[in-house]
């Protein structure tokens, strides 16, 4: 991501833009089409790109790209088997809001 690069996630998908050497900012890309994206990040530590996905059907899902076109779909985290939020009611992960990026070593 060395080009400055906004990534913006809508209900829609992932929109990216460019900004070409005049300053101005362009439509570059759109990805995840018509799949709302919660959350969107690039990690400069490690070139790698994020996206969280709020799925309708298939529910929350979590992305990572080395070059924001080829996405890879990692585990979603879970709650350990068992865990409640009070008696009787399972926790389950539900959406995706925040994320952090790792600290550095």
């Amino acid at each position: 991501m060395a080009k400055q690069t906004l990534m913006v996630g809508t209900r829609k998908g992932l929109v990216t833009y460019t900004k070409n050497p005049q300053g101005k900012w362009t439509y570059d890309d759109c990805q995840f089409l018509g799949i709302p994206v919660t959350i969107a990040t690039y990690d400069q530590r490690t070139g790698t790109w994020w996206a969280l996905l709020d799925h309708g059907h298939w529910g929350t899902k979590v992305h990572r790209s080395a070059n924001g076109k080829d996405w890879e779909e990692l585990e979603t985290p879970k709650y350990p088997e068992g865990e409640e939020i009070k008696e009787g009611m399972p926790a389950a992960t539900k959406l995706l809001w925040a994320f952090a990026k790792g600290r550095t070593a």
